[in-house]
């Protein structure tokens, strides 16, 4: 365990100005990011260690025991499921990740993890610097983890190691922050720029009882039954859950198969495919299972999977975190006849305040059932000692970025497709000759 380092007015200054790349090196690098912070009636002292993977790993039982006291529950966050995605799918350039310890000043006591960012540098060209929340597409959040009862000294910390150790650097980048949720409420009170906020669907216990199937239009729950019914015709129809490990292991391989033979397999994307995604998916799903964090649902015809979702839960909150349907029994619309299932299975669990879909804004099948959603935005907060005129230019750049990107991958995405209906036309002119 970490022990406590010298305010920073008495380190030397050799210390404090260590290289702008020494916390991204192997091994850990600790500074002290604020004195003596008032707790109750006794002071006490926040301090930041960055560690490489091999060192945040040692640290895995203490980071288990903050997510229990975590600010917002957020299966993405736990180790389970982040270690996992950084060893996997975060080569060659994996995250560093920030460590805030809190020990109390006049005691013996041992050193307590308050806080956890994965973070990585951003790149935005002379003139402008800062940090994000490390990212990938496996995760629809990038937040720190932080202790309720130390949340706003803990992000305070991270903000100060962000100054002190990455000169120049305007602020910290977070990523799909709910505007409703606890730690959207705590950065009102900082200085922040939100870069882009869009409605995610969710399912919430409490107000949604009339969700899935009876949320549909008449025509289209209509048109569901039919399709129900079609698909009795065709065999047995029934509807089974994993929680075990042991069967939540071979549920985890047929829903590889099933995405793998589908529009996902055709386009390259499918996690079979990629032998890192494999291998994340089956790590992360066995340890999930192992603390009872992750189910696996199926809808069957003779026992054969037609449609299937990975639903994985933290605390009180579950993630509707992939689909997959079989595409030959497509004029059943499997896919829609298991969300309206485990909509449901979701109502009907005590335990789940809300149930997040995980979806795209507007998606075209699960907005249709849970009308309920979540405002979540990208947040830029400002760090220490930053003008509001550089912490400002900084944001309009990452602002900018952003539209090139989305610009660009729009291009890709016509082109694609106009790729592909030449290919069509060619094919048929062929078979025509």
């Amino acid at each position: 365990m970490p022990t406590p380092a010298l305010p920073f007015w008495l380190q030397p200054l050799s210390r404090i100005a260590q290289p702008r790349s020494a916390a991204f090196m192997g091994g850990a690098v600790r500074t002290v990011a604020a004195n003596r912070v008032a707790s109750s009636d006794r002071p006490s002292r926040y301090w930041v260690e960055a560690c490489d993977l091999a060192g945040v790993t040692a640290h895995s039982a203490a980071w288990t025991a903050l997510v229990a006291r975590a600010l917002e529950p957020d299966v993405f966050l736990e180790p389970a499921f982040a270690l996992t995605a950084a060893r996997h799918l975060g080569a060659p350039a994996r995250p560093s990740f920030l460590l805030v310890w809190r020990a109390l000043a006049d005691q013996g006591d041992p050193a307590s993890l308050v806080g956890l960012c994965m973070i990585r540098p951003m790149r935005l060209g002379p003139g402008s610097a800062g940090m994000s929340a490390w990212t990938h597409p496996q995760s629809t959040t990038a937040a720190p983890v932080l202790d309720r009862d130390h949340a706003g000294p803990a992000l305070d910390a991270m903000l100060r190691w962000v100054a002190l150790q990455r000169p120049g650097s305007a602020g910290l980048l977070l990523h799909a922050i709910a505007r409703d949720g606890a730690l959207g409420r705590l950065l009102d009170r900082y200085t922040v720029k939100r870069l882009e906020t869009r409605k995610r669907a969710v399912l919430r216990q409490a107000f949604d009882a009339g969700q899935g199937a009876a949320a549909l239009a008449p025509k289209r729950a209509k048109e569901l039954r039919r399709q129900r019914r079609r698909l009795a015709e065709a065999g047995d129809v029934s509807f089974r859950s994993a929680e075990r490990p042991d069967d939540v292991r071979v549920m985890t391989e047929q829903f590889l198969d099933l995405e793998a033979r589908g529009w996902k397999g055709r386009s390259g994307t499918a996690l079979l495919l990629n032998p890192a995604l494999t291998t994340f998916t089956r790590t992360m799903t066995r340890l999930l299972a192992q603390q009872g964090k992750c189910r696996i649902h199926s809808l069957d015809v003779d026992g054969r999977p037609v449609a299937m979702g990975i639903v994985l839960s933290s605390g009180n909150r579950a993630y509707f975190w992939k689909t997959a349907y079989d595409e030959r029994r497509g004029e059943h619309s499997p896919g829609v006849q298991f969300a309206a299932l485990l909509t449901d299975v979701q109502l009907s669990d005590p335990a789940c305040v809300m149930t997040d879909s995980c979806a795209v804004p507007d998606h075209p099948m699960i907005d249709h059932l849970w009308t309920s959603c979540m405002l979540v935005a990208d947040v830029f907060v400002r760090a220490p000692w930053v003008t509001d005129a550089a912490f400002d230019a900084t944001a309009r750049r990452l602002l900018a970025l952003r539209r090139l990107r989305a610009c660009a991958k729009s291009v890709a995405i016509a082109l694609r497709s106009r790729v592909a209906q030449s290919r069509r036309a060619l094919e048929g002119w062929y078979r025509a000759v």
